[in-house]
């Protein structure tokens, strides 16, 4: 185990505890054995691709597991990217550009709204009056409906969007490569002759950093990313500079997918409240293949490459991770397509067209991937942490943390250098029983027995280093004492971000004993301020 003795680095380690505490994998499992099915199809039958954590595999396996997850992910967001209007061109400029200069997602909106004409007309009510009349021999029942008149004011609203990828801060046209934008419009009826929206508006805009992104493609615009395992900062598969760099930005893009998504379909599509257009239908990505999965080969020989015993022979070959791209990239085509015949042509100018659906299914897909390719990472750690719990046999708490310094301390120390535990007899002179004593005690976390906390301590007796003392009871009243004089010095750890417990101040008297705690701050050398006190005595704990 001593290949993993700095698995917890000491400045990160809470970011990547509460990281994993939002890790479900029931959840994730139930995704990738969907996935999975589909794995089996694309490939030959007779290849065996299972769970990584159910392959025996070495420890720089799971570095190639995670590498390829991210290049999976990598590739299949800029795959979606050029299905939404990025061409193969136009993704290696904006590559080119990312190696010198900031690139942006883009989404820009505006919207103007103005009156058009004032519509009167007659509207029948509900309620009618039946009356009964009677002309010599003839009876007959008259009927009366009551009619009002409605006045209505219509309102032309228009609206233009435009996704793009911007260089820098976009000042000049050749600084912005379009994706998607369109103009629209849409008639709206009020009652009342007062602006439904605004008289013209712009959004502000929502931009969300890719450079690095697009820094991670070669030529042929396939992700090529690596992790450097020399980098001191490198703890494990998953906790390292390259790998948190990616999380944190596709965590980004994630969020601005959300803000895409919302404006959209909680801002734009409302407008048109009597549509009958299935949009939640319309943007399911449920059916689109996901590539990114933490997958090994079941089944074939173990090839030992050195001393960790990593096995290339599980590992997913080079033409599989093309299948799978392959896949994802023509089920993604046909889900776009499909919202061509089933959502009106962008041509017709409304708010509601295929080209919107088009794009927040792609959208949806890239909040998907961000998602998955997370959570697999955090997968392969998982799986890393499950087998250092079952190789020491149970897993490590703050207290076993505590004990391991606790047992180590008094091998470094000099015994009269050695932490001691604070626990001490409180009495008059030694020639005198002690009235009871007094501790500072650290109650285990996991609810075992308290025990007093080691600390480092300076002890002078009177008259040789230990001065007598004042303290101010009101204030024409002095009280000067001496006595021993202990300074103590206690190294609180933590582990994983917890401590071993919580301290607490324990007094302890005699059967027919007394003696007084006082608590406060000393001011100077010779001066002591004392903010609470308490008296024990008699048995009192």
């Amino acid at each position: 185990l001593a290949r993993f003795a700095a698995i917890l680095p000491p400045t990160r380690t809470r970011t990547i505890q509460q990281q994993m505490s939002n890790f479900d994998e029931y959840a994730f499992r139930k995704r990738v054995d969907h996935a999975l099915q589909k794995v089996r199809q694309i490939l030959e039958s007779t290849r065996n691709p299972v769970y990584a954590s159910d392959v025996h595999h070495g420890y720089e396996d799971k570095f190639f597991l995670a590498e390829l997850v991210v290049r999976l992910g990598l590739t299949s967001i800029v795959q979606t990217l050029g299905a939404l209007g990025l061409s193969a061109e136009k993704i290696r400029m904006i590559s080119t550009w990312s190696q010198t200069r900031s690139v942006s997602l883009r989404l820009k909106a505006e919207e103007k709204c103005s009156f058009v004409k004032e519509v009167k007309k007659d509207v029948e009510s509900g309620s009618r009056v039946e009356s009964k009349g009677r002309l010599g021999r003839l009876q007959g029942v008259f009927t009366t409906k009551m009619v009002h008149t409605v006045t209505e004011y219509v309102w032309k609203f228009e609206g233009r969007y435009e996704v793009s990828a911007v260089r820098g801060v976009g000042t000049g046209a050749d600084d912005i490569v379009a994706m998607q934008s369109r103009n629209y419009s849409h008639e709206m009826v009020s009652t009342v002759k007062e602006n439904p929206r605004w008289e013209s508006k712009v959004y502000p805009v929502v931009d969300v950093n890719i450079d690095w992104l697009f820094r991670q493609l070669d030529q042929d615009n396939f992700a090529q990313f690596s992790i450097l395992r020399e980098d001191p900062q490198c703890r494990t598969p998953r906790r390292n500079p390259q790998v948190q760099g990616v999380v944190d930005g596709l965590q980004v893009l994630e969020g601005w997918c959300q803000r895409l998504l919302q404006f959209f379909t909680s801002t734009l599509f409302p407008l048109w409240n009597d549509h009958e257009f299935d949009i939640l239908a319309g943007i399911d990505v449920t059916e689109i293949f996901m590539p990114v999965l933490p997958l090994f080969e079941k089944g074939a020989g173990r090839v030992n490459t050195g001393a960790d015993e990593s096995d290339v022979s599980v590992r997913m070959r080079s033409t599989d991770v093309a299948a799978l791209l392959g896949e994802q990239l023509r089920s993604l085509n046909a889900r776009l397509a499909s919202a061509e015949s089933t959502f009106p042509r962008p041509d017709k100018g409304g708010i509601i067209s295929s080209a919107e659906i088009r794009l927040l299914a792609g959208v949806n897909h890239l909040q998907d991937l961000c998602g998955l390719v997370c959570v697999c990472v955090d997968f392969v750690e998982d799986m890393l942490r499950k087998q250092l719990v079952a190789a020491v046999g149970r897993e490590l708490t703050a207290s076993d943390f505590n004990a391991y310094s606790r047992f180590h301390c008094h091998r470094l120390f000099r015994q009269e250098y050695a932490p001691r535990p604070f626990c001490y007899s409180v009495r008059r002179t030694d020639k005198h029983s002690p009235e009871g004593h007094i501790s500072i005690e650290q109650q285990a976390a996991d609810g075992t027995m308290s025990e007093p906390v080691a600390t480092i301590v300076s002890h002078a007796l009177p008259g040789r280093g230990a001065v007598p003392m004042r303290m101010e009871v009101n204030a024409a009243t002095s009280v000067t004492f001496g006595g021993d004089r202990h300074l103590h010095a206690w190294l609180r750890h933590s582990f994983c971000g917890r401590s071993a417990g919580e301290a607490f101040l324990g007094a302890q008297a005699r059967q027919f004993s007394s003696f007084i705690v006082l608590i406060g701050t000393i001011k100077s050398a010779t001066e002591f301020e004392a903010k609470y006190g308490l008296i024990v005595k008699d048995k009192d704990d």
